[in-house]
């Protein structure tokens, strides 16, 4: 591969620099799983492990010199690598791409289909490759006669489909989480019955450990956008906690409360715990921690009831209004509110963490 186009200037700020830690490459030599096959060094990880303590200093010392010179040692450039064919056009993939846009007229569609042909110049320049048989289009609309078209790549016309997995979320047509919730707690219940086949007979606090662990990130994985409002899908969600719950402690008797089981284990339900994602997220909008619009709904100090300084901002936010139950069920039309309910003190908290604490 050769070629390529020069890369335009970015536009985000520099990193400081990384300062490499010489206990944090020891702790990592003394972690490496004497199992594993050598690289092409030929040197087992085993002899790593032991000579972590002298190795550490050397290995420190040449990782910062590679980071602040840009340049690899040359025998870092030798791996041993067997790469495996599965299916389709034997070339690099570009994965993961969305391209989306809002089409009001015919000449929105045209665009769109540009932007598509732009796609494939792309692919060209950068010698990568798009398989149109994995690529769909995505049509989201609440018209009862929407503007459709056939978007083409190159000679394949994209199939439409009405949800499609992107980032590990299901995205559905009509913006509603229940394809999604039951993906994911079909996973989780599968997680679920492999742990009751395999440490059925270990520790309770094993079996907790392996609950927090293993399911409940399924089921909690970008809770804070994909918060179902219908009962029906909290509910698959929470069932799948209360079986959880009963298997830790071993109890499947009907007569024993799952509400004292959840309480006697200290678990918060999932919905209570999305809504506290739900915040956090708010939270770091606010302080900049991640990339956001939420500023321009921002209230304006009106009296002395609603304190404002030069260090804080103001930090209540408009009620957003909406007739759509995908919007209005969304993460800020839902959880503005319940920001703007908090304390001051809460909202201005110095970390993350500090915000946990006071959220309870």
């Amino acid at each position: 591969m050769k070629n390529f186009p020069d890369m335009p200037e970015s536009v985000f700020p520099e990193m400081p620099k990384i300062c490499i830690d010489q206990k944090g490459v020891e702790n990592l030599l003394l972690n490496l799983n004497p199992n594993k096959a050598a690289g092409p060094d030929a040197i087992p990880a085993k002899i790593l492990r032991e000579c972590a303590s002298s190795l550490a200093p050397v290995l420190t010392k040449i990782f910062q010199k590679s980071l602040d010179s840009g340049c690899l040692p040359e025998a870092w450039l030798d791996a041993n690598v067997t790469p495996l064919y599965k299916k389709g056009d034997r070339c690099i993939p570009a994965d993961d791409c969305i391209l989306y846009s809002k089409i009001n007229t015919t000449e929105d569609s045209k665009r769109l289909q540009k932007d598509l042909d732009s796609l494939l110049s792309w692919e060209k320049d950068w010698q990568m490759s798009f398989n149109a048989s994995k690529c769909f289009t995505l049509r989201v609309t609440h018209k009862k006669v929407p503007i459709t078209n056939n978007y083409m790549m190159g000679d394949t016309v994209l199939e439409e489909v009405k949800h499609h997995p992107y980032l590990g979320v299901e995205l559905s047509n009509d913006l509603k989480w229940s394809t999604h919730i039951s993906q994911i707690t079909t996973k989780a219940n599968k997680m679920l019955g492999l742990l009751k086949r395999n440490i059925y007979y270990c520790s309770k606090s094993t079996r907790s450990i392996a609950y927090k662990s293993l399911v409940r990130p399924k089921l909690e994985y970008c809770s804070a956008i994909c918060d179902p409002k219908h009962k029906l899908d909290r509910d698959k969600l929470e069932e799948i906690q209360n079986r959880a719950a009963r298997f830790t402690v071993r109890d499947y008797s009907r007569d024993s409360s799952i509400t004292k089981i959840l309480a006697d284990l200290e678990w918060e339900s999932l919905h209570v715990r999305r809504t506290r994602s739900r915040l956090i997220t708010i939270y770091k909008e606010t302080h900049g921690l991640i990339p956001s619009n939420i500023k321009s709904f921002l209230q304006s100090p009106r009296s002395e009831m609603h304190p404002h300084t030069r260090q804080t901002g103001y930090l209540k936010y408009n009620f957003i209004t909406t007739n759509k139950d995908c919007y209005r069920y969304s993460l800020y039309p839902r959880t503005i509110p319940e920001w703007n309910l908090l304390d001051l003190d809460t909202c201005i908290a110095p970390d993350v963490n500090s915000f946990k604490e006071k959220l309870g």
